[in-house]
Parts: C-alpha cells; structure tokens; sequence
C-alpha cells in the first residue's frame, strides 16, 4: 500500500499543541467485493516525533511514513508496496480538523482525538452492533485485559487473544492472516476484522461494528 502526500512540518496544531499529542480517527469507503461496496472502513493515524505517522486499518495494516503542518495543513505522506496511492491534506483549526482534500482514498469523516495517556482498552468491556461477511448482522460482546481482547456473540468472555498497542487509543492483530483493528473515537470503539481474497479462495470475509461501554 502506498498513501502520500508532501509538505513542511511545524509540530503544532494551529500553534497551540504538539501534533504528537493527537490521532486521527475515522472511517473511508471501500469496495470489498463487486457485491459488497461502500463499507465504512475504519482507520487511524498516529502522528508520531520526528515527523512520522502511521496509518492503521484492517486492509492495508500498519503502514509507516511521515507528516508536515504548515500553514493550518496538515499532510501525510505513506510509503510502502504499492496498492493505493491516496494523498491527505487535512485542514486543521483550533486542533480541529475542518476539512480534507484526498486523492484515490474516499475518507467519510476524520477526527483530531487526543491520545490518552495510559492504555484505553485495558480491563475494560463493551457492547455494539456487527456486520458480517454477506451482510448478516448481530449484536456482539467485546473484553480487554492489559494485552488480550475477546469478542463473542453470546456475553463477555475471558480476553485470549493477543492485541498490540499502536498507541493508547488504536490497537491491532494479526491472526492467520486475519487483520484486525480496534480505534477510538469519541469514547466508542471501532472495530473491523478483515480475511483477504487470498486467505479465503477468492472471496474476503470481515466483520465490522462499532462499540460502547
């Protein structure tokens, strides 16, 4: 996958905070089969130091690169195989994102969060409504420990499944070749598991919702 973008960094929201001190969280529009288009997808990008950010979603992954601000623009810049190349150019006023300009990528909504300073997800249990593969929905249960998650259709489980922190807010896995990714936004938690083509002999297979406590 490759996103990118250009531009000149200041480190700074509108000259009031460090950019490193924020996320952006949201959801894009993306086709996963001919029969199965305009899925919200979420995603994430952790603005880092030094001028790196990371893009997170259950399609692509984790994938590296960098950011500049200047001017109240604030534009990414993702390197890596390439898939899809998409640039964002997000407009920032008052640590508010008002606006974004993209290329190849359809973002639906796009959020500066401020990243907590301890781990979100820890200990902590939620409820929401899914979306499987063929479209078939239900209402799901999903527990964190400090480093493992479960999510199940019948009540909350003990967590036994490892999760990664990207930061406090956004966290991964990977499982047989299954992606999944857990990002905060306003308080709820995103959620999407995906199973490419290539896991499930032509045909991806997902699972998709969004929860909260």
């Amino acid at each position: 996958m490759l996103i990118t973008a250009c531009g000149k960094d200041q480190d700074t929201a509108s000259g009031t905070a460090g950019l490193t001190q924020y996320y952006i969280a949201g959801q894009y529009n993306y086709n996963l089969s001919p029969s199965v288009t305009n899925v919200p997808i979420p995603y994430a990008i952790i603005l880092n130091t030094n001028s790196a950010c990371t893009f997170v979603d259950a399609i692509f992954g984790v994938v590296k690169g960098s950011y500049t601000y200047t001017n109240g623009h604030l534009i990414t810049n993702f390197g890596g195989t390439v898939l899809l190349v998409a640039t964002f150019d997000f407009t920032v006023a008052n640590n508010t994102i008002t606006g974004a300009s993209t290329d190849g990528l359809g973002l639906l909504t796009y959020k500066l969060e401020k990243t907590p300073a301890s781990n979100s997800f820890s200990n902590n249990e939620y409820t929401g409504a899914v979306t499987f593969t063929g479209g078939r929905h239900s209402f799901a249960y999903l527990s964190f420990s400090g480093s493992q998650y479960n999510i199940d259709q019948t009540g909350y489980n003990t967590p036994d499944q490892a999760y990664t922190l990207q930061n406090n807010a956004i966290a991964t896995t990977t499982l047989n070749g299954v992606n999944s990714v857990f990002v905060f936004d306003n308080g709820a938690i995103m959620m999407m598991s995906y199973k490419p083509p290539a896991v499930v002999n032509g045909g991806s297979g997902y699972i998709y919702g969004t929860f909260t406590k």
